[in-house]
C-alpha cells in the first residue's frame, strides 16, 4: 500500500460476517542520496580550509574517514575543512540513514617556479633615461610594490620581483640598476626677463662649462629677444659627459615683454553717426592715446588712436597705430531760395564724390 488512506479487512463465512479494526497506512517520501561537492579545487595550501557543501535539505551529520571507518566531525548543513584526507555527509530518514559521495581532499603541491626579470635596455643608464625590467608571471609583486608585468626604472637601486600561487611564492634573484654618469648640469639666467627691443646679449655660463644652449630665439650663447618674440621662453642649458656619453639638461625660463597690441572691430573709415570698437592686448593694461585704461574703448572722431604702456624695462612702449576716419555727411546748397512758375533753381550737392537724387537721377 503506498496511500494514506484507512484500511480494514472483512472476512465471513455461512453465518457471519466479519470486520477487522481499521488501520492507516502512512506513504514516507524518502529523501534523495545527498551529494558532497566544493566550489572549487579540492586542493587547500597549508593553514587553509575548504568549504564542503551538499544538495541536500536534510540535516546532516559530517565523517571523515579514519582507516576506513567514518569519524564524526561535526554537523551542519555546510562544513569546513581543514584537513587532507576522504569525507561524507549521512542525513536520516525514518526508512534510516543515507550516505554521500566519498571526496578526497588533498595538499596543494603545485610549486612556483622562481621568476626571471627580463631586461629591456642597459641597467647603466644616464640620468634621465630608463630601463624596463618585465617578468611573466602569473601575480607579480615587484619591491616597490607594482603588480604590472613590467615597470618602467628611472632610479637607481635594487629591484626583485615576486610571484606567487593560492599557497606559495618565489622571489627573483636582485637586479642592480646605477647611474653610468654623476654629472649634473647647472644653469641660472642672470637676465631673465627682458623687453622685445632688448639688444641680443650672450647668456649666463653654465655648469660644467663647455656645454651648449638650445631655445627659441637662441642662436648659440646669445639670446635674441626680438627673434624669440613676447611671452616666456624656456632656455636649456646641455652637457654631455665626455666619458659616458649622458647628455645632463638644465634649463631656464627668460620672459620677454612685448609692446602693447591695438585691433579694431570692424571699418576704421565710416561715415558720419557711425563708430568703431577697438581692444587693447596689453600686459600690464596700457593706457589709450585718448585717456583711460579700458580693455575696449568705442571712437567715433577721425584721429590715430594707439597705446602706451610702462614696460618691464622701465620705458615707454607703444603699440600700433590705428587710423579712423570719419566721412561727413553730403550737403546741398540752392541758387535760389523760390522760383516763379515756369523758371527753375540749380541745386548743388557737395561733401561725396558720387549723389544719387531723391528723382532718380545719379551725377
Amino acid at each position: 500500500m503506498k496511500d494514506n488512506a484507512p484500511h480494514f479487512v472483512v472476512t465471513s463465512n455461512s453465518c457471519h460476517t466479519v470486520y477487522s479494526q481499521t488501520a492507516a497506512a502512512f506513504y514516507y517520501q524518502v529523501p534523495s542520496t545527498p551529494t558532497v561537492f566544493t566550489a572549487g579545487s579540492y586542493s587547500i595550501c597549508a593553514g587553509d580550509s575548504l568549504l564542503l557543501e551538499t544538495d541536500s535539505t536534510v540535516s546532516r551529520d559530517w565523517y571523515r574517514m579514519d582507516n576506513g571507518t567514518p569519524l564524526f566531525i561535526g554537523t551542519g548543513n555546510d562544513f569546513y575543512v581543514k584537513q587532507t584526507g576522504d569525507y561524507l555527509c549521512q542525513i536520516f530518514t525514518v526508512c534510516g540513514p543515507k550516505y554521500s559521495n566519498t571526496v578526497h581532499v588533498d595538499a596543494s603541491t603545485v610549486p612556483v617556479p622562481t621568476p626571471t626579470i627580463n631586461i629591456s635596455g642597459s641597467l647603466s643608464i644616464c640620468p634621465g633615461d630608463s630601463v624596463i625590467l618585465s617578468n611573466t608571471g602569473l601575480s607579480p609583486l615587484w619591491s616597490g610594490g607594482q603588480t604590472t608585468p613590467s615597470i618602467t626604472v628611472t632610479q637607481p637601486g635594487d629591484y626583485w620581483v615576486t610571484d606567487s600561487n593560492f599557497c606559495s611564492s618565489a622571489t627573483s634573484s636582485t637586479v642592480q640598476v646605477s647611474f653610468s654618469s654623476t654629472v649634473v648640469a647647472s644653469y641660472i639666467e642672470a637676465q631673465s626677463t627682458v623687453c622685445i627691443g632688448t639688444n641680443a646679449y650672450t647668456l649666463s655660463p653654465g655648469s660644467p662649462a663647455g656645454g651648449t644652449y638650445s631655445g627659441t630665439g637662441v642662436s648659440g650663447n646669445v639670446f635674441i629677444p626680438s627673434l624669440a618674440g613676447p611671452g616666456l621662453h624656456t632656455v636649456t642649458y646641455n652637457y654631455q659627459d665626455s666619458q659616458s656619453g649622458c647628455v645632463s639638461k638644465a634649463t631656464q625660463n627668460i620672459l620677454v615683454d612685448g609692446n602693447p597690441t591695438l585691433t579694431a572691430i570692424g571699418n576704421t573709415t565710416f561715415c558720419s553717426g557711425g563708430s568703431v570698437t577697438m581692444f587693447q592686448l596689453s600686459t600690464p593694461t596700457a593706457s589709450w592715446s585718448s585717456g583711460g585704461t579700458n580693455i575696449l574703448n568705442t571712437f567715433s572722431v577721425s584721429g590715430s588712436y594707439y597705446l602706451t604702456k610702462l614696460n618691464a624695462c622701465n620705458q615707454l612702449a607703444n603699440s600700433n597705430t590705428i587710423q579712423v576716419v570719419v566721412n561727413p555727411s553730403p550737403t546741398i546748397s540752392v541758387n535760389a531760395p523760390s522760383v516763379c512758375p515756369g523758371a527753375s533753381a540749380v541745386l548743388t550737392a557737395s561733401g561725396a564724390s558720387t549723389y544719387t537724387w531723391t528723382n532718380g537721377i545719379s551725377n
